[in-house]
């Protein structure tokens, strides 16, 4: 059986890891801001009714040979308030919600954690694959498939980059439309293929955001492009951790694709501009 974990950093906050946009500042701004009632209320809208339903569709549409799990990694300064939002959300079976300390490194913590789920399983996979996943966006119903053929030995090491997608643009909480991007090593549904020692054993573990900056993957390692099919939607928000040139398209409305020719890849997602 092949092994597929998402990890989904939920607004995770770290001391030791400050690598992405919104946290280029102070560390009790940032804080502010990540936890502030408009982000939470944006973000939690996006992942009840976009990440989740993309997932648990994702998941009944695998292929056989494939189990996952989604990790879902947050602080353990959360206001509980969010934290229970989300339990209450995740309480199936292939999900684990796990909590991270601002003063310990995520990337670790994630490497950790995927060891023990590794060594506690009844069955050690083989061979497995870690995917990056943001707590606003989502993926495909067939991105295990588009996965699975490349989920194998002969790609231990390999990074997979999946860069055909859409763009979901909202402003005030409202869907504006989608446009179709390739976008070559995006860390959305970014993947890293690794394996087992040939008996089973394993000591140490990487996962995709081991490698570090995805627009740099391909210099630590070798990468797989594949744009043949939609394999994604990143949203763009005011409130997402994207570039003010990303932002500043929303409200263009240029080049926006139709809703049904979108919902052939996420039936689950409301498409309705209204």
């Amino acid at each position: 059986m092949k092994m597929v974990y998402i990890i989904i950093r939920y607004s995770i906050i770290s001391k030791v890891n400050k690598a992405w946009i919104v946290s280029r500042s102070d560390f009790v701004d940032y804080e502010n801001h990540l936890f502030s009632k408009e982000r939470m209320k944006e973000r939690e809208n996006l992942f009840s009714t976009h990440t989740l339903p993309s997932l648990k569709n994702m998941i009944d549409n695998k292929p056989d040979d494939i189990d996952v799990k989604v990790m879902i990694f947050t602080s353990s300064s959360m206001p509980s308030i969010h934290k229970e939002f989300l339990y209450n959300l995740c309480h199936q079976d292939h999900f684990r919600i796990i909590d991270v300390d601002i003063e310990e490194d995520y990337i670790k913590a994630m490497e950790n954690y995927l060891l023990e789920e590794i060594l506690s399983a009844s069955e050690r996979p083989s061979v497995y694959a870690t995917v990056r996943l943001d707590d606003d966006d989502a993926l495909s119903q067939d991105f295990l498939h588009q996965m699975s053929p490349y989920i194998n030995r002969n790609f231990d090491g390999f990074c997979l980059s999946f860069s055909r997608g859409y763009r979901g643009f909202y402003s005030n909480g409202r869907l504006k439309g989608y446009q179709l991007q390739f976008n070559p090593m995006i860390g959305l549904g970014l993947a890293l293929v690794s394996s087992s020692n040939s008996d089973g054993h394993t000591n140490s573990v990487r996962t995709i955001y081991s490698v570090g900056d995805h627009k740099k993957v391909d210099r630590k390692s070798p990468v797989i492009l594949d744009s043949r099919y939609p394999a994604y939607i990143v949203n763009i928000h005011e409130h997402s951790d994207m570039s003010q040139k990303d932002k500043d398209r929303i409200n263009k409305g240029k080049d926006y694709t139709e809703f049904d020719e979108v919902k052939k890849y996420f039936p689950h997602i409301s498409l309705k501009g209204e």
